[in-house]
């Protein structure tokens, strides 16, 4: 070998080197044996509930270094596995969606139309009740989780079981109470009444933030086990499904004396614009789906009579959603309203009259 081609042959190796490390330097992780434990974070799924869905996967990239997974896996207890043969890079803070299938419902979000990994749901499959999913690397497990019972409630039968947006990290993914149901929320909406943010954030769990967002889940939840289980359920029935987790939201959730009821008001009837964007985000879908109850089981009432039921009778609620003693005081000690029971026994009985007055 001359000496012309062995500082070629240097150059060249040289060069090699530089590209290699240029590679990693710039954020990139070729092989799964150099993935850490924790740096991919497993941040949302959801089971399918009929033939017609598909499993979806959410990964986070907690780190700021592109990672590849090719060569890496998902498992469970149940024997299923997935290889991941191809690459499948995820760029440093961004996710990925791992799906059975391309989803083509309205309003599908892009991730879920365009997933970065498609397997059979025969070799890996999300069940509705107690399953795990565990992404390994060169046999390290990077990160796993588990779920006793996927169930979302007849409000939404498919919806995201998501990682709070705080506990992003392998750590706090371990803990139940960090995952929750995405929200009923129009922004999250897609398909057919399916909820939840596949290759974005997650908004936070309402059980904890938003207490009366969960009121209005409940509420969802009611009315849909009430059309299951009636061909035409009762109006006060529909009235009562409305009203109870509110009433009774406002009696254990106040303890200021009315704390809990202002910030509903407050937000429910102000003008500022972002405190009607929260109303209309959060407020306006169960609003439809109780006028829309109201013209069902109601021939005689119109739609427009049927907002204006859904608005007067939401007045009422939220004036007695708190407990303040006004009404012991008036009436003597005869009224009690921290007695969720005895105020609904008055309340549905008088709002079922408003609404039939308004029928034509």
């Amino acid at each position: 070998m001359t000496a012309t081609n062995g500082r070629l042959l240097l150059h060249a190796s040289l060069i090699f080197l530089f590209l290699a490390a240029t590679d990693n330097a710039a954020g990139k992780l070729g092989l799964s044996e150099d993935i850490a434990i924790g740096s991919i974070v497993i941040t949302e799924l959801m089971p399918n509930v009929s033939d017609k869905d598909v499993d979806w996967i959410e990964l986070l990239n907690v780190t700021d270094t592109d990672i590849d997974l090719k060569g890496c896996s998902l498992t469970d207890t149940n024997n299923d596995k997935v290889l991941i043969e191809q690459a499948l890079t995820i760029p440093a803070g961004k996710y990925a969606i791992l799906a059975s299938g391309i989803s083509d419902e309205n309003n599908t979000p892009p991730a879920l139309s365009k997933p970065a990994l498609l397997y059979s749901a025969e070799s890996f499959h999300l069940d509705n009740h107690t399953d795990q999913v565990i992404l390994a690397c060169s046999e390290r497990v990077i990160d796993e989780v588990s779920y006793k019972q996927y169930q979302p409630g007849p409000a939404s039968p498919s919806r995201g079981w998501q990682l709070e947006p705080n506990s992003l990290n392998a750590t706090a993914n371990d803990e139940t109470d960090k995952w929750c149901y995405t929200v009923l929320s129009d922004d999250f909406i897609y398909g057919v009444d399916r909820a939840a943010t596949p290759g974005a954030e997650n908004p936070m769990c309402v059980e904890v933030s938003l207490p009366y967002v969960h009121i209005n889940d409940q509420r969802a939840q009611s009315l849909t086990l009430l059309f299951d289980e009636h061909e035409v359920p009762t109006l006060e029935s529909i009235v009562e499904a409305l009203f109870r987790p509110t009433i009774v939201a406002g009696i254990t959730q106040a303890g200021d004396g009315g704390g809990f009821a202002r910030i509903l008001v407050s937000t429910a009837n102000s003008a500022n614009e972002w405190e009607q964007s929260l109303t209309e985000q959060y407020y306006d879908p169960i609003a439809r789906k109780y006028i829309a109850a109201l013209v069902k089981i109601e021939p005689r009432l119109s739609h427009e009579n049927a907002v204006w039921s859904y608005m007067f009778a939401i007045g009422v609620g939220m004036t007695m959603m708190a407990k303040t003693g006004r009404a012991g005081r008036l009436s003597g000690g005869l009224c009690d309203d921290g007695d969720a029971d005895m105020m609904l026994s008055k309340i549905v009985p008088f709002i079922c009259a408003g609404i039939r007055a308004l029928t034509d």
